[in-house]
């Protein structure tokens, strides 16, 4: 039996609505062209690109609304979807009335879609109540346990087959596991191994984590000590000899099975992550090379995270700043992955300019700028990928030179703080790579940045300075790294960082309260200026919010955990008291399901309406 909670009922319904209309499409324009008509298209097909499930519904119905235009004889069904929306809208709506619903959809689908209207050929039964859809395969008896991804597929290649075999169509309640097995491959993603995600800003064990970097055979050797307390353990290739980055990218990926390796290793110890490196465009041509693209990159990334990493990390270079915003789109909506667990980041060179093409700017300045500052750029790939919609902005400082000088010095203290400060309060996890020596490592943890790349010929790699070729890995040189770290992390200065990141990650999710607020600004500012009184007074002021426990559950659960624990939260005067009760009642029986769709849906949907409100404070101050 395949289980489901009514966040993934809802988006299964959207998303199979969404292809069903794919179909009936084909079979209105089989028709015309039957009839005498000739087959006329002037757009090319497009890319998936991501899209919140609000912004999902409404091109279902414009699709809709368009077919009816175009077929007149399809404009039931357009009528139907627009009956049905204030169903699948509500956040109160069960997982009953959502099936209901889409029962009721398919009503309208023939002779554009046919059933199989003998309820005695029925291969599956499905069913549901107020929070949960089962599919109940018939060769199974008595319900069971919740059936993993893998196995669901299994079921539903088998009745594919029965389908076949009996020359038939299928049944309604057989349709609505295939299309529900189509919309979920995104979601349900079968890991192969034990894995541990990636900690959220301010509340994880350790503020900064060190992301101790190889291509595989050395992390194999080191992953098995004892002490992995703050340690992310990174795969890419990194030797380049003194190639130019232009021709020879300084991180490539690395082998697929150093990866399974690893994490059989490490399982839930600690995060395993893996750089996938820079797109390929074909001819140099954004628009002919980006579904090639965009493809081998998500396949890339799909294939990893099938095995269980936590992060796939993809070089921002050779685009302009709208290209870049749609090309990250385009990889979130081809990527299978458990959004909810793995993360997809985006990482920028600080030697690359940019072409600042976006149409604000271009307002302002008449025409597209060149970002060159590497200050500049490390603000607007913020901006970037937040507008993308990727989950976590790299600065990165790989130059000609080879080793690189470290990203620090490249990226003044003040802009390095106000790089990670302005990424956290947007819900952006953030990092730092390239060139790092045991005496950059205090100065990173004082920013309060997420991550740190740590490895190759600086520290943890032998190598021949002149030719650049690497030697063997040195794991006895990590326990030094992590004893600077928290050194670094228990002294006046990383411990701000820490709890400025942990106000930001609280701003985001606007459980801050305003008072709160205006601390966590005069924190900002005296980091960035190294103030230690002022430092110091804040971290007594703000006490109650450091002795907050870190995440111990899932991310959404905690964050939804602490908007309902919270008296007087910022995201409530944003709402009308009706509204916010209603949003409180669905926060409550999220975390009481342990729904993490519908909590994703609903937690993202509303932080996205009150952005601007939420941050009038900060614009203002």
């Amino acid at each position: 039996m395949m289980q489901l909670k009514t966040g993934q009922v809802r988006k299964a319904v959207v998303s199979a609505i969404e292809s069903i209309l794919k179909l009936v499409e084909a079979q209105a324009i089989r028709a015309k062209v039957q009839s005498g008509n000739k087959f006329v298209k002037t757009v090319p097909m497009a890319l998936n690109k991501a899209r919140s499930l609000k912004e999902q519904l409404q091109r279902v119905e414009q699709t809709a609304n368009r077919l009816a235009a175009e077929f007149p004889a399809l404009k039931p069904i357009a009528q139907e979807l627009e009956f049905l929306g204030p169903t699948l809208r509500q956040p109160q709506s069960s997982a009953a009335d959502l099936l209901t619903a889409f029962r009721s959809f398919l009503d309208v689908l023939p002779p554009w879609i046919e059933f199989s209207e003998d309820p005695t050929l029925d291969q599956v039964a499905v069913t549901a109540n107020d929070n949960y859809l089962f599919i109940n395969f018939v060769d199974e008896g008595e319900p069971r346990e919740e059936t993993g991804a893998r196995s669901f597929a299994q079921k539903i290649c088998i009745l594919c087959r029965t389908l076949r075999t009996q020359k038939r169509q299928p049944t309604k309640n057989d349709f609505i596991a295939i299309q529900f097995h189509d919309a979920l491959l995104q979601t349900r993603v079968p890991i192969e191994n034990p894995s541990r995600p990636l900690s959220m800003p301010g509340f994880g064990d350790y503020q900064t984590y060190l992301s101790i970097t190889d291509p595989g055979a050395g992390l194999i050797e080191a992953c098995v000590a004892p002490n992995q307390r703050g340690i992310i353990w990174h795969m890419e290739h990194l030797e380049r000899e003194q190639q130019d980055r232009c021709i020879i990218e300084p991180y490539r990926i690395t082998a697929i099975d150093s990866v399974a390796k690893v994490l059989a290793r490490v399982g839930s110890e600690a995060s395993c992550t893996v750089y996938i490196g820079r797109p390929f465009f074909e001819s140099g041509d954004f628009k002919a090379g980006l579904l090639k693209a965009v493809r081998l990159i998500a396949i890339a990334c799909s294939a990893l995270f099938m095995q269980g990493v936590a992060e796939c990390k993809i070089a921002i270079e050779n685009m302009t700043a709208t290209q870049i915003i749609e090309f990250i789109q385009c990889v979130r909506g081809e990527v299978r992955r458990d959004s909810s667990a793995q993360i997809l980041s985006a990482a920028f060179n600080l030697n690359t300019p940019i072409l600042d093409d976006r149409e604000k700017t271009q307002q302002n300045h008449q025409e597209p700028v060149w970002i060159k500052d590497p200050s500049k750029i490390a603000l607007l790939a913020v901006e970037l990928v937040k507008a993308g919609g990727f989950d976590k902005v790299t600065c990165d400082g790989a130059s000609n030179s080879y080793p690189s000088s470290c990203v620090l010095e490249q990226l003044p203290f003040p802009n390095a703080v106000e790089f990670v400060h302005l990424a956290h309060e947007q819900g952006l996890l953030t990092y730092f790579s390239a060139g790092f020596r045991l005496h950059h490592l205090p100065t990173a943890v004082y920013t309060g940045v997420d991550g740190v790349g740590v490895g190759g010929a600086q520290i943890l790699r032998l190598m021949d300075h002149s030719t650049g070729c690497h030697g063997p890995f040195l794991p006895g040189n990590i326990q030094e790294l992590l004893r600077i770290r928290d050194e670094a992390a228990n002294d006046w200065l990383g411990q701000s960082a820490a709890l400025l990141a942990r106000l930001d990650q609280m701003f985001f999710e606007g459980c801050i309260t305003a008072p709160d607020n205006a601390l966590r600004l005069k924190l900002f500012a005296a980091i960035r200026d190294r103030n230690e009184a002022a430092c110091t007074a804040l971290l007594d002021r703000l006490n109650p919010i450091r002795n907050m426990p870190p995440n111990r559950e899932h991310y959404l659960i905690e964050w939804a955990k602490r908007l309902l624990n919270a008296e007087t939260p910022l995201l409530a005067a944003t709402q009308t008291p009706e509204a916010w009760a209603a949003f409180v009642q669905m926060l409550q029986r999220g975390v009481k399901t342990h729904d993490l769709e519908l909590l994703a849906q609903h937690l993202s949907g509303i932080r996205e309406e009150t952005e601007l409100l939420l941050r009038q404070p900060y614009n203002a101050s």
